[in-house]
């Protein structure tokens, strides 16, 4: 078992704290037995890529119409994937004299966002694909879109 250092910190423009596992404290950290080069090459949609679609939806369905941007925030997903039962041991939490196992995917893990990108594509290729939702995009913790106005379907 491994057991990370938490700290709190300020939250920035709140009255409140928010708790930091640091998963690179020590000679033998969760993020040191993470090959980076496993984990590289994570790329999001960008503001090009909006901007392309835009312009390609406008090419075909003129530029007087009326559209609506949507976005769908998943961030609650992030901290709910559960992680292998050997990981699982690598986040152990110690407060105290007891030692607590943290289940779920952790913030400040090398790996953490390529596991949370491995459901978010999931979706957003059943989004595209199975629910046939044109122009979708992926940002860090938003699936988003753009349709005509009055045009909408719920996945």
């Amino acid at each position: 078992m491994y057991s990370s250092p938490v700290h709190a910190v300020d939250k920035p423009g709140t009255n409140t704290f928010q708790l930091i596992n640091d998963q690179s404290a020590g000679e033998f950290s969760p993020n040191s037995m993470i090959d980076s080069a496993h984990v590289a090459g994570t790329c999001m949609d960008s503001i090009k890529s909006l901007r392309a679609s835009l312009r390609a939806f406008c090419k075909t369905k003129g530029d007087n119409v009326e559209l609506v941007m949507w976005k769908s925030d998943i961030e609650a997903v992030y901290r709910n994937l559960w992680l292998s039962k050997e990981w699982q041991a690598k986040q152990t939490v110690t407060v105290g004299d007891k030692r607590y196992v943290d289940h779920c995917n952790c913030f400040g893990n090398r790996s953490s966002y390529k596991v949370f990108l491995s459901l978010s594509s999931l979706v957003a290729w059943i989004a595209g694909h199975i629910k046939q939702i044109p122009h979708l995009k992926a940002y860090v913790d938003n699936n988003a879109s753009f349709g005509l106005a009055g045009d909408v379907l719920y996945y």
